[in-house]
């Protein structure tokens, strides 16, 4: 049974915000306006004062910049998730681990990342065989190793992380696994940077819907009286002019309800998953097709889009879609 001693958080004052003291809540107000006018934060900061305050006390929690916070901040489903990167960052700058090293092995479904280091102050010498460090020769060499948690392309798969719209995992898998692996890490040796919150790549590999709030106009609607439901609002109520011989009361007209829009199409359904996950048109997909399995094909030689395709071949290229873009994507590789 191995046995790790983490490296202690170094020691640093305290800058919490406090809302109860007045002045202070005062002053953190203003410099939440100052931010929120400014055109430097996402668009989800901008005249929108309690995210902006919210952003501000994350940052002073952490002791960084507020506006790196509010720059590696997005809102998925109105909660606030980490971009990748920032979290090495964090890692990185925290001032208890040497900078993070990634070891990837194997290849394909096998292929898996691994992020480690070593305590602040633990350096690597320059080996006299030439060869990089890898997590087994520094353990070999006494080195106390700070390893996180193997990712994989299998995991990634089995989680259903790999095949979701919207993820990355398709295109950019290396990436994708440093980012996973990195995150990890933090999770279990610095799980006060992380907050309790995911990164954003989580979020979308595990819905791949993705809201980024838009806020509304300062003061676009009128405030609700304490204790007065919105359900329960009178309806507006017209007076008629002088001499009218219309009812004293006159109810005006609801607007007439827009019609539903029309469900899509599988064929277009499928031209959104290309144009999307691989950046293809209908002529780089049907070049694929044809060219790789052309017997199989062959009834989608005359179509000119994906419209076009006979219902059967809609039906068979919707279920293994995922493959055939990553061949038009390989196709596309020098």
């Amino acid at each position: 049974m191995s046995t790790e001693t983490l490296p202690a958080a170094i020691p640093q004052q305290s800058q919490a915000l406090s809302f109860a003291d007045a002045p202070q809540f005062e002053h953190i107000q203003r410099v939440a306006k100052m931010f929120a006018s400014s055109a430097l934060v996402p668009q989800h900061f901008r005249d929108n004062l309690p995210n902006v305050v919210i952003a501000l006390e994350i940052a002073s929690r952490m002791q960084a910049s507020p506006l790196a916070v509010m720059q590696s901040l997005y809102l998925v489903h109105g909660k606030p998730s980490w971009s990748s990167s920032f979290i090495i960052a964090c890692i990185n700058t925290c001032g208890r681990f040497e900078p993070l090293m990634f070891e990837v092995s194997g290849e394909g479904d096998a292929k898996q990342c691994v992020a480690w280091t070593t305590p602040k102050g633990v350096k690597l010498p320059v080996r006299n065989d030439g060869k990089a460090w890898t997590i087994a020769l520094a353990k070999d060499a006494g080195l106390q190793v700070l390893d996180g948690a193997p990712v994989s392309i299998e995991i990634a798969k089995k989680e259903g992380w790999y095949s979701k719209n919207g993820s990355k995992w398709l295109t950019m898998p290396d990436l994708m696994l440093r980012y996973r692996a990195a995150t990890f890490f933090g999770r279990i040796y610095a799980p006060e940077l992380l907050m309790g919150m995911k990164t954003y790549e989580e979020v979308i590999d595990v819905d791949a819907k993705v809201v980024q709030a838009q806020p509304e106009p300062r003061f676009a609607k009128p405030l609700t009286p304490p204790g007065a439901a919105e359900a329960e609002v009178a309806p507006v109520i017209s007076e008629p002019q002088r001499g009218s011989e219309e009812s004293p009361t006159q109810a005006t007209a609801e607007p007439a309800a827009e019609p539903p829009p029309a469900p899509k199409s599988k064929a277009a359904e499928l031209a959104e998953f290309f144009q999307r996950e691989a950046g293809a048109e209908f002529a780089a997909v049907k070049a694929v097709l044809l060219k790789n399995q052309p017997k199989a094909w062959l009834d989608i030689k005359d179509a000119n889009s994906f419209e076009e395709m006979p219902d059967a071949a809609v039906e068979r290229l919707n279920k293994t879609r995922v493959a055939w873009a990553r061949q038009v994507i390989k196709g596309r590789e020098p």
